[in-house]
């Protein structure tokens, strides 16, 4: 197959700008949360792996000794945004462990904060606004598991 054939179907993959709707609106919010968890959460920020100024990583503690540290490693090119945008993910290690906690498997508390993140970006519109994301995001996890 040629590559004109399906390099449309591969842009719309990898450029949300090509199917989203809100990109810019999303792009903020992302920012916005990313921002507050950045301020929130402990870490070691900009640490240097090359020579100009986008390379440097940020690297996020996962809030005592043992648990883990969560490094985003971006292997394509950034169309849009910066790596601060994506601290939000740092998030993730905490909702595992509490989906783990309450349901024990790895595979089935996985599945809950996949639930729980889809749930979230649906509702975002109930979020208030300067209120910690964390909380709300476990309230609807904590929801979803007693719904199951």
């Amino acid at each position: 197959m040629p590559w004109r054939d399906w390099q449309s179907d591969i842009e719309r993959q990898f450029n949300p700008r090509a199917w989203a709707t809100d990109v810019e609106a999303q792009h903020a919010l992302r920012g916005k949360l990313s921002k507050e968890a950045r301020e929130r959460l402990k870490g070691e920020f900009d640490i240097a792996y090359g020579d100009t100024p986008r390379q440097k990583l940020d690297i996020y503690h996962g809030g005592n000794g043992s648990a883990p540290i969560v490094v985003y490693l971006h292997g394509g090119y950034w169309r849009v945004g910066e790596k601060e945008k994506q601290a939000i993910l740092a998030e993730l290690p905490r909702l595992r462990r509490y989906a783990r906690a309450m349901v024990g498997d790895r595979a089935a508390a996985d599945d809950l904060v996949q639930d729980t993140l889809e749930r979230a970006w649906s509702q975002l519109a109930q979020w208030r606004a300067g209120s910690s994301l964390r909380p709300w995001l476990l309230s609807i996890m904590h929801n979803l598991r007693i719904d199951q």
